[in-house]
């Protein structure tokens, strides 16, 4: 993540830290860690299956969690944070040394700075937060910016987006209405009209969640992808025939309310977010 850290200070509020793991070198690599206070943190609370992490977030505090467990047991646990989606999650496994869990902590401090950060007269709540860090990456996503495939994982995790990173998903490019639009008629600018976007194409639709990215060459981009544990639509052609109605009732909006001729330029349904990096599929 790009977020920055304020490495090397501690912080007036220590956020907790839930370790659940039963492997060894998982937890020797965390235990490792001997400046727990300056990257913002307190010791972590260990939790060695789902149940007793369970156990544990109904009587302690949790900001953040790292899972390291078998496949199954992974599961189990993903499933029951859904009834926490602010707290930033990282998998990990036994390759991980002092170092990268360090990173790790440093990326989960990362989001919760930006979520739980005071912006005194803009009355943003951590959801509201939460929601503007997830639009930020994935308008770097879409933007051709992120070049891993597990980079989009571990964000996509981080960021507790319901979107499923390995499913077919859509894409459509709406056209501004004429070459340098931003810099003439519409002098907010990108992020002004990102939100404008945001509210008129912004949904969960069908199983689907639909996100609008307003990126650097003035491209308006949807993102359509189904959500985790959503059912599917039957097929490709039926998601894209889904998508582009939804869409065509967004420029009738943005023509009725803010004065402004869009049109679908392109439109394509990908194998799944992850085929956007250089990897690809």
């Amino acid at each position: 993540m790009s977020y920055s850290i304020r490495k090397g200070l501690a912080f007036e509020r220590m956020y907790k830290l839930l370790l659940v793991t039963d492997n060894q070198k998982i937890r020797e690599a965390f235990t490792g860690i001997s400046s727990w206070s300056l990257l913002g943190f307190r010791e972590p609370r260990m939790a060695q299956s789902p149940d007793e992490a369970v156990e544990t977030m109904a009587k302690h505090h949790v900001d953040g969690m790292v899972i390291g467990l078998p496949e199954q047991e992974k599961r189990r646990m993903i499933e029951e944070m859904n009834f926490h989606p602010l707290i930033p999650i990282i998998l990990e496994n036994d390759q991980v040394t002092v170092e990268k869990a360090v990173a790790d902590v440093e990326s989960i401090g990362s989001i919760l700075n930006r979520t739980r950060a005071d912006y005194s007269n803009d009355r943003y709540s951590e959801a509201d937060m939460m929601q503007m860090c997830r639009h930020e990456y994935f308008r770097k996503l879409v933007s051709g910016k992120e070049k891993n495939k597990k980079d989009v994982l571990r964000n996509l995790l981080l960021l507790r987006s319901k979107m499923d990173p390995e499913v077919p998903c859509v894409f459509m490019e709406l056209s501004m209405p004429e070459d340098g639009y931003l810099q003439g008629k519409w002098k907010a600018g990108a992020d002004r009209l990102e939100v404008a976007m945001r509210n008129i194409f912004g949904a969960e639709k069908e199983g689907m969640r639909v996100l609008v990215s307003v990126v650097d060459d003035e491209r308006i981009i949807l993102t359509a992808c189904p959500m985790i544990g959503e059912r599917m639509c039957e097929s490709a052609e039926t998601m894209r025939a889904m998508v582009r109605e939804h869409a065509q009732a967004g420029i009738e909006h943005v023509k009725e309310f803010l004065g402004m001729e869009l049109s679908i330029a392109s439109e394509e349904v990908r194998p799944n977010l992850l085929s956007l990096t250089e990897q690809g599929v």
